[in-house]
């Protein structure tokens, strides 16, 4: 199974009293888990808690027989069992400045100033990176950006493809603004 371009807002707690240790897990998206199962392009905008954090297991993200295929960006927070190698934390300005929103791409937007995390695209809220500020879409950013990369082709240099994917996509900001 794959869990994808999905998110988690609010607070996850495992308020179970349980006396096994090993039945008590909370997580932000997958907790316990046999296995096959993968997160991909996800995030996490919660506090993960448990009732009794000496008799449980705290996951960021997903326990630790779920694949994280790429990323997935995690509230900052601490004590967790298990984190991943793919689990990037992120602070509560990141979320709402359109950093993280930028870094999943067009699945999701976000429009800056108004909501406090990333979204679900609509079409009209993707964000983009433009010197160093997170904007979205329009005119502006679009001839920014397209400044920014210059000329661009499928060469084989690094990130060549997704230089041709940002340029495709401001063209498609341009033509919808005629």
């Amino acid at each position: 199974m794959t869990i994808e371009s999905c998110y988690v807002i609010g607070s996850v707690i495992n308020a179970r009293e349980e006396k096994d240790p090993g039945d008590i897990y909370a997580s932000g998206i997958v907790g316990k888990n046999v296995s096959g199962t993968t997160v991909k392009n996800c995030y996490v905008y919660a506090a993960v808690t448990i009732s009794n954090e000496n008799d449980g297991q705290k996951y960021a993200a997903a326990g630790d027989k779920v694949t994280l295929d790429g990323p997935v960006y995690c509230l900052t927070g601490d004590g967790y069992a298990f984190v991943g190698e793919n689990v990037a934390f992120k602070t509560e300005e990141q979320f709402k400045s359109g950093h993280v929103a930028a870094l999943l791409g067009t699945a999701f937007g976000q429009e800056i100033g108004v909501d406090q995390h990333p979204v679900l695209s609509n079409g009209s809220n993707q964000v983009f990176e433009v010197n160093g500020e997170y904007k979205n879409a329009s005119p502006d950013v679009a001839v920014s950006l397209i400044d920014a990369i210059g000329t661009v082709g499928i060469d084989g240099s690094e990130n060549c493809f997704a230089l041709v994917t940002l340029a495709r996509q401001c063209y498609d900001i341009l033509s919808e603004a005629d």
